[in-house]
């Protein structure tokens, strides 16, 4: 921890595995190894965004209830900045979900949030980690949570605008406060440049929204 966190490093984004923390159905742990390493990741002044997902102890594995108990303990520690709803639901979780699975997520969204806001206001609550239209649908339903993440990226290419997304899921709209902020690049590019100009820059300026990884979080 030590050294990432010497790296200039301010968040870690991980899984918060719901079968390490609840033994049995509405039994909550502790669990060594999930503890030993947020707090280090505390003691070296890392954040930490912890990542929740599927419970197979639950006939519904995203029980919105489950889920929301489970979030207010793992809350309570202290140890974490964020929680983040499932990670690309687009994926995972719409298969098990179904068609529906927009409508759903918002629901358990909100659950989720008023629980961790219940015991710890200053926790945030982010989701909705979809495609651009995907989540603007999601947000038009109405969501009590913090911020949205988003993932702009492709494994061969780090310029938003040409992945597979970019043709039908309003991305550029997403991107254009970033252009009117954003001001020289290491490399000397200037302010007019366009934001995929500026996106293909190493480092590509993700500093303009709070983040880790390649993700974008956009905070409330």
């Amino acid at each position: 921890m030590a050294a990432i966190a010497s790296s200039g490093v301010s968040y870690i984004r991980d899984d918060l595995n719901a079968w390490n923390w609840e033994t049995s159905t509405g039994v909550y742990v502790l669990p060594s190894w999930d503890m030993g390493w947020l707090k280090a990741a505390k003691a070296n002044g890392l954040k930490v965004v912890g990542i929740l997902g599927p419970n197979p102890k639950y006939a519904d594995q995203y029980n919105p209830v489950a889920m929301s108990h489970l979030a207010a303990c793992i809350a309570k520690t202290g140890l974490i900045t964020a929680l983040e709803i499932t990670n690309e639901p687009n994926k995972a979780y719409a298969s098990y979900e179904g068609p529906t699975w927009q409508t759903k997520l918002a629901a358990l969204t909100n659950a989720v949030s008023a629980a961790v806001h219940a015991v710890k206001p200053s926790i945030q609550v982010i989701g909705f980690g979809a495609q651009g239209t995907q989540i603007l649908n999601m947000l038009a339903m109405g969501t009590t949570m913090n911020g949205v993440a988003y993932h702009p990226y492709q494994y061969s290419n780090s310029i938003p605008e040409t992945v597979y997304e970019w043709q039908w899921l309003e991305y550029g709209s997403w991107i254009a406060p970033i252009d009117a902020k954003a001001k020289l690049l290491p490399n000397g590019r200037p302010n007019g440049a366009s934001a995929r100009q500026r996106l293909s820059t190493t480092p590509i300026k993700r500093t303009l929204l709070p983040g880790v990884s390649c993700k974008r979080l956009a905070w409330a």
